[in-house]
């Protein structure tokens, strides 16, 4: 989660980092990704970086969550099956041609399985399991059996 200190700068600085963190998830995967780019990239400081964020990770959860939020804006509750499809088809075009293409790519490639599991099981209700924090299934577990 970004830490206080990043959301206390200025819009520019942090759209300064937003894009050094773009430009780095974009082009590697988690693995291989890299601090000295990123901060070299932003213009800011080694040590500020972790001010902003607890690890890389935490900067790419900070990033991706960014762009579902921008690639989903007018996202609206309850749907029918025509609205649901007519949303998918509009996230799929939006998301091709954003700036979040290559991150998102690149996030079902090779990142998605890098990422600590959301999935927590409930006592007595071992499927499906639940995340912590919003009570909705978690379908990673189906995922992993069947694959």
């Amino acid at each position: 989660m970004v830490k206080a200190t990043f959301e206390n700068l200025s819009k520019d600085k942090q759209d300064r980092v937003t894009e050094a963190l773009l430009k780095e998830f974009s082009a590697h995967t988690l693995a291989s990704a890299q601090v000295a780019r990123i901060v070299k990239e932003a213009g800011i400081a080694r040590g500020a970086f972790y001010k902003y964020f607890e690890d890389l990770t935490d900067a790419y959860q900070y990033l991706f969550k960014l762009a579902m939020r921008d690639l989903h804006t007018g996202l609206t509750g309850r749907m029918g099956a025509d609205e649901l499809y007519q949303m998918t088809k509009d996230f799929v075009t939006k998301a091709t041609g954003s700036q979040y293409y290559d991150l998102i790519r690149l996030h079902y490639a090779a990142n998605e399985a890098l990422l600590p599991s959301r999935c927590r099981p409930v006592p007595g209700r071992p499927w499906p399991c639940h995340t912590r924090r919003s009570r909705k299934p978690c379908w990673t577990r189906t995922r992993q059996i069947f694959t």
